[in-house]
């Protein structure tokens, strides 16, 4: 439930990291071949294996992208990366690798141009490596959209999933500083102008579509909300909204609040049962409101 139902939770982050979006160009001791590069690949990484962990295990992760993991580092990053005039996330270092690396490719979908490596014969090796980008390619059809990726979490919700964050958030709780407030009037209008408020803080604009079928840009992806309003016996009248977000494969899933997320398959989300649980078959039941839409930086939240 949301916080018309009293619901409160506090979602905290630790242990920052500066990650930079754009390909590194930095020079670190240890230089990897175009191979090495080549053969890294995003789905070589457990769901559950967190970014620091990640970067112990595949030290790569760190000439890919610009990673700090310590002040240090973070530090020395933030005076080279303002030179370049690049852009710079704060993350938790314990996020899901997995996920937030995919999230980078989405920001930076051109291929990764691998070093210029001089071997002992002094021939010069060059060639262009799509890396982890190749991996999580999305097709035309789909856009950006992340491939179904299991959820548990209890501090991630239904609105924090669909925008691919470890966070439990109500749309506009981005825009309005002190959260959002919805009530029982409230529409699903009012849930996705919300959505839209939020990216705008990050300087994205995402757009309300027709439908699960409507053209898409290459940099968004789809998700779609409902709200419904009725009365459950031995709890009372309920409002409440929901959203779901389109996998890579096209089929859609989604979280219910606090319970583990779940893959629909290639439902139709117009059509489908939206069910509050085993409370209310169909309980959001309102006009459902696609959007397209680019992925939202974590840091935001």
């Amino acid at each position: 439930m949301k916080k018309i139902l009293g619901l409160c939770i506090v979602f905290c982050m630790v242990f920052c990291s500066v990650i930079n979006v754009d390909a590194k160009e930095k020079t670190k001791e240890k230089v990897f071949t175009t191979d090495e590069l080549a053969e890294f690949d995003i789905n070589d990484l457990d769901e559950n294996l967190n970014l620091a962990d990640a970067i112990n295990e595949y030290p790569i992760i760190k000439e890919i992208y610009y990673i700090g993991l310590t002040d240090e580092e973070a530090e020395e990053m933030s005076i080279d990366i303002s030179q370049k005039d690049e852009k710079t996330v704060r993350v938790a270092s314990n996020i899901k690798a997995k996920e937030f690396l995919s999230y980078l490719n989405a920001m930076r979908p051109k291929a990764v141009e691998a070093k210029m490596i001089k071997g002992n014969n002094d021939r010069v090796a060059e060639t262009e490596v799509e890396a982890v980008t190749s991996s999580i390619s999305a097709s035309a059809s789909y856009g950006v959209a992340w491939p179904y990726i299991t959820n548990t979490s209890t501090t991630t919700n239904c609105y924090g999933y669909a925008l691919g964050w470890n966070a439990f958030k109500n749309p506009g709780d981005i825009y309005y500083h002190d959260g959002a407030t919805y009530t029982t009037s409230s529409t699903v209008t009012d849930v996705a102008n919300n959505m839209i408020r939020d990216a705008n803080r990050a300087q994205l604009t995402p757009r309300t579509i027709s439908s699960a079928t409507a053209s898409i840009n290459s940099n968004e992806y789809r998700i779609v909300t409902r709200v419904g309003y009725h009365y459950i016996s031995g709890i009372g009248w309920v409002w409440d909204y929901h959203w779901m977000r389109q996998n890579s494969t096209g089929g859609w899933c989604h979280k219910p609040g606090q319970t583990p997320s779940a893959d629909l398959g290639n439902i139709n989300p117009s059509t489908y049962s939206w069910n509050l649980g085993t409370y209310y078959n169909n309980f959001y039941d309102s006009t459902p409101v696609y959007i397209a839409t680019p992925k939202l930086p974590v840091c935001i939240y």
